[in-house]
């Protein structure tokens, strides 16, 4: 198809070993009401036939354009999408998920009335042999603050998720996506909500996140436990740095759900992988938590004990709960 509309929205798809998905992904960005977009696909270091796919996708639709990267990196993917998006607003879809052909228009009308740089809405988790209808509805766009958007983002209420988003462009110019890291939306969305003045709710879901055998967070190995441990002492960090909800039940709620998610994705760690082989990530992780026991951070007398089982008695610990352990 050809189409003289300026594009409204960038939509970026980093693709990798996606050749049994893609079709349905791309077909479903293709059909959105808001015709006024372009597509970006971004194929990074596929080996399948993906490459070719999306060549063939682009010949079938001059909205689409493709980038053939040699790395494979999710982050990398993204950041190249953002270095060529000419619209105003750029929205995200992973190439095994698809949309409803409403998403774009929704979320373009909620931040243009709103006056928000960043729009989101709901999402549906399904099997790849289920997929779920989304019941037809109207519902209004609400305007969120963004003190408010960080409060349920850091309390789990509000996904991380980039692909349940459109951002206002204007956002990526100080922060990207952080490359070679897993869990990268987990590590920064905090960062571009908290450069907004306004943001735009659509209650209803309008992405399909798609779970099969091949997804990033479907097993956790030794390395996706260290990545989530400092997408989790990320926003640690910025909890301190800015004071968010000193003083308030939220912040001490905040503090214990991190920290505790910190305790655990270590304890995994250390539960799969001896530490002389995994010996870089401890270490950070470890100098982690202790400059969280130093902080002295709300936390409750259960969570700060384990903190300091771990800082100080080391050895000690791993000697009991995991090198004594057998591991089959």
């Amino acid at each position: 198809m050809r189409t003289e509309t300026t594009a409204k929205v960038s939509v970026i798809v980093p693709v990798h070993n996606a050749e049994r998905w893609l079709v349905r992904c791309v077909d479903s960005i293709r059909r959105q009401t808001l015709s006024a977009i372009e597509i970006i696909l971004v194929e990074n270091g596929s080996t399948d036939g993906s490459a070719a796919l999306c060549d063939a996708c682009a010949r079938e639709d001059d909205r689409i354009r493709v980038l053939h990267l040699a790395h494979a990196d999710l982050s990398g993917a993204r950041n190249a999408g953002l270095a060529v998006a000419r619209a105003k607003y750029v929205g995200f879809v992973d190439s095994d998920d698809y949309i409803e052909p409403d998403m774009f228009a929704r979320l373009l009308d909620a931040a243009e009335r709103c006056g928000a740089e960043m729009a989101c809405c709901d999402f549906i988790s399904e099997a790849e042999e289920a997929p779920q209808t989304v019941p037809d509805s109207e519902v209004e766009p609400q305007l969120l603050a963004p003190r408010e958007a960080l409060r349920e983002l850091l309390l789990e209420e509000l996904s991380p998720a980039v692909w349940t988003k459109l951002f206002d462009r204007r956002l990526f110019a100080e922060r990207q996506f952080p490359d070679d890291y897993l869990f990268e939306d987990h590590r920064t969305v905090h960062h571009w909500i908290a450069r907004c003045q306004r943001i735009a709710r659509v209650a209803k879901p309008l992405y399909h996140y798609v779970q099969h055998g091949e997804s990033i967070c479907h097993t956790f190995s030794p390395l996706k436990h260290y990545h989530f441990f400092l997408a989790n002492y990320d926003r640690y960090e910025f909890m301190r740095r800015h004071a968010l909800f000193a003083g308030t039940e939220v912040e001490a709620a905040i503090y214990e759900r991190l920290v505790r998610s910190c305790l655990w994705n270590f304890k995994c760690a250390a539960a799969q992988v001896r530490p002389g082989e995994f010996a870089a990530p401890y270490r950070e992780m470890r100098r982690a938590l202790a400059r969280m026991l130093r902080d002295s951070v709300p936390l409750t007398r259960r969570t700060r004990g384990q903190l300091q089982r771990i800082v100080r008695l080391w050895p000690l610990y791993y000697l009991t709960h995991f090198a004594l352990r057998n591991r089959h």
